[in-house]
């Protein structure tokens, strides 16, 4: 018998060319100044324009007086300052812009922005800190992004609903080690040039910060496929923890993982750790490892099919709504998943196909429980091996006919 051989394609970020490493460019000789006071909106843009393709660019230690966007349009350019909170862009915008804009004609391949801070006064600009349209490969790394507007103990890169982080495709990006306290942190929207809107994204070991908005909001239209929240998760403020309502999308999105998420301190006692409203489907939810906020709703899902809760808590001891879900999220898979005694399930046209029954541990916890929407035909739900190999197994058997019982038949 031949063997067989398996393919496999292997994808990640993307490591340096094994003929040599990019030139390095450095800002201050195109005239960059970063002394706090000196403007340097002209200098920068020059050495974006002159750096071309294939350049690390080094911007100095120090703030850097940024007043209008600085476009890299250029591929495979590689912005680096000297470190978080070392090298400032203090961006003062006349009007609602981006302080940096990664945009090519087509799509943008190879790039990162790392080790350096955003920060703003501005109050009245609808600004953003980091916009990525149409990018490949594209990494964010070592970024903060902050402001002068004071709510709480808390600064902000506030004014009209200003948003540190927007991301319009394409695929493979990677976000890493990024503290955003803006408006809006996170917005994940439409790709202007091709469908995929975020393909095999992941952001790792984040601190998002929010103002009167979601912590992470995905905008109507989006295609979304693979995209995993993990490492340290810290959401903190903010009416939802993520929200995506969703009414015009025609394809089915694919697969979104959140884990070590914890969301603290929400604004709104109406808003939900996660809110999902999909016009088609989204296919394959997952959820490990998260604590839902205390002072907020948990889990609000439309159109979803496939979703599973992993060591899940839903703390809120006020009655909140700890699921919210219909007829159209089917399977839900609920493994070891705590809900606070006295919240509320709403689970309306669905079975719960399968309990093993609670644990001893205080509030409405079932250590695994699966919620369906059976087909109405009778037939096997599982099938349970004997310790004995000549006694064959039992099957766990659903009878629509017998007033919806599940009982064990041989």
């Amino acid at each position: 018998m031949k063997p067989v051989v398996f393919t496999v394609l292997i994808l990640g970020v993307l490591a340096a060319p094994a003929w040599g490493q990019d030139p390095l460019i450095y800002a201050t000789d195109y005239g960059v100044q970063c002394d706090g006071t000196t403007d340097d909106t002209a200098a920068i843009q020059a050495t974006a324009m002159a750096a071309g393709q294939g350049v690390h660019i080094q911007l100095p230690a120090g703030t850097c007086l940024v007043t209008d966007t600085i476009p890299i349009a250029s591929i495979r350019q590689h912005w680096s300052g000297a470190g978080m909170a070392a090298t400032v862009i203090d961006f003062e915008p006349t009007g609602n812009k981006s302080a940096f804009l990664v945009q090519a004609g087509g799509m943008y391949w190879q790039g990162s922005i790392r080790d350096m801070s955003f920060s703003s006064s501005d109050t009245t600009s609808t600004k953003t800190a980091i916009e990525i349209v149409d990018a490949s490969d594209f990494v964010v790394e070592n970024v903060s992004i902050a402001g002068n507007v004071v709510v709480g103990n808390t600064r902000y890169w506030s004014g009209a609903g200003s948003i540190g982080i927007r991301t319009r495709g394409r695929e493979d990006g990677l976000f890493h080690n990024v503290s955003i306290a803006a408006d809006r942190p996170l917005l994940i929207s439409q790709n202007p040039n091709h469908p995929i809107s975020i393909d095999h994204h992941r952001f790792h070991d984040c601190y998002f910060i929010a103002n009167g908005n979601p912590v992470v909001e995905i905008q109507s239209g989006v295609n979304l496929t693979n995209v995993t929240f993990d490492g340290v998760q810290a959401w903190v403020k903010g009416t939802y923890g993520l929200r995506w309502l969703d009414t015009v999308t025609a394809w089915a999105s694919l697969n979104l993982r959140l884990e070590n998420v914890r969301w603290e301190q929400a604004e709104d006692p109406g808003g939900y750790f996660l809110d999902i409203e999909h016009n088609h489907a989204l296919y394959n939810l997952l959820l490990q490892n998260c604590y839902e906020s205390v002072e907020a709703n948990g889990v609000r899902l439309r159109n979803v099919r496939s979703t599973t809760f992993q060591h899940v808590i839903y703390p809120n001891i006020t009655g909140g709504t700890a699921l919210d879900v219909d007829a159209t999220v089917f399977p839900i898979v609920l493994d070891n998943s705590f809900f606070q005694t006295g919240t509320i399930l709403q689970t309306a046209g669905l079975t719960k196909v399968f309990d093993i029954g609670r644990s001893s541990l205080s509030g409405t916890l079932n250590p695994f429980v699966i919620y369906d929407k059976p087909s109405g035909a009778s037939g096997p739900m599982l099938n349970l091996p004997s310790s004995n190999p000549g006694a064959g197994s039992k099957q766990l058997w659903y009878d629509p006919a017998d007033s919806d019982r599940v009982k064990f038949a041989k």
